[in-house]
């Protein structure tokens, strides 16, 4: 994923322990700006998709585990329990209102401001 300044995001699903990776072009060469992992508190497992919402907001999904949102206020876990159609999110949507329309394994999910709704 291509980030807002520039930078690139990327994952593997052999990052078994959860994780993504920042890449930062230094003079023609990328270089690793910034790691996340399970122990900065995204959920554990294979990360899937990265996504920056227009407010700022990284979105990192995983395979089994939900999904993290990271803003100035910390980390955040949404899962199943929260309302996501399932815990494997694989792709984001931001749409003109702002919203964040989530494919998963099972289904779409809408994220408001204040709601999570699985779209049936």
């Amino acid at each position: 994923y291509e980030d807002t300044d520039g930078s690139m995001w990327a994952s593997t699903g052999l990052m078994t322990v959860g994780g993504g990776t920042r890449f930062q072009r230094e003079g023609g060469v990328w270089e690793i700006a910034e790691t996340l992992t399970s122990e900065d508190g995204i959920p554990k497992g294979k990360v899937r998709s990265i996504f920056r919402d227009s407010d700022g907001v990284l979105w990192v999904g995983t395979e089994d585990n939900g999904m993290a949102l990271i803003d100035e206020d910390g980390i955040r876990v949404i899962s199943v329990d929260d309302g996501l159609s399932h815990d494997e999110v694989k792709v984001y949507l931001e749409d003109g209102l702002g919203y964040l329309w989530l494919g998963t394994r099972d289904g779409i999910t809408l994220l408001t401001r204040d709601d999570v709704q699985e779209i049936q």
